[in-house]
């Protein structure tokens, strides 16, 4: 089984993941330490020798390469959902799991390590909020095609993973 937390930038997709692999004893995915390992490259880098384009390659490459037979908790990069199908693609062979969040939320979970994210490292405040207002409905689009969405404002690592082990859709893929 593959569960892929997908969801906008600080959602808490690595923190939740890493939580629920453990309390599943399922292996933990994250895309973007794949991507680091394959390339030999840190995120940062690639954005800035390879451009976008080549990192949502190596993006789609990496998601392809998981194997349905492991039971994996996998966390997705933000714009994950968005590019070459993968939305669609992590529909058809896992269960996918949209962390909703409010924007004020994400924007106060971002500010203090937005030097680590290359799409917003070099913004100030005002331009960190705006980014998210803008790329946040666009983004909604393809995150809404999540099987479950959990509104995650508020809520503990705790809470969340007894929502999702409550969900008749994750009860359903373990089987």
């Amino acid at each position: 089984m593959l569960l892929f937390l997908i969801g906008f930038m600080g959602a808490g997709k690595t923190t939740l993941g890493k939580e629920l692999a453990a309390h599943f004893k399922f292996k933990f995915i994250d895309i973007d330490s794949e991507i680091e390992t394959l390339t030999g490259k840190s995120i940062t880098q690639l954005f800035e020798q390879d451009g976008e384009a080549f990192f949502r390659l190596k993006e789609q490459e990496v998601l392809h390469s998981l194997n349905k037979k492991i039971n994996s908790i996998v966390a997705t990069g933000g714009g994950a959902p968005l590019y070459m199908d993968n939305m669609h693609w992590m529909n058809k062979n896992g269960l996918t799991v949209y962390l909703k969040l409010h924007r004020g939320i994400l924007f106060h979970r971002l500010l203090p390590e937005k030097m680590l994210r290359p799409l917003v490292s070099q913004m100030d405040d005002v331009a960190l909020m705006q980014f998210i207002m803008e790329k946040l409905p666009e983004r909604q689009l393809f995150y809404k095609q999540s099987k479950i969405i959990l509104n995650a404002d508020k809520k503990s690592t705790k809470e969340l993973i007894l929502e999702i082990k409550k969900n008749q859709l994750f009860n359903e893929e373990r089987i």
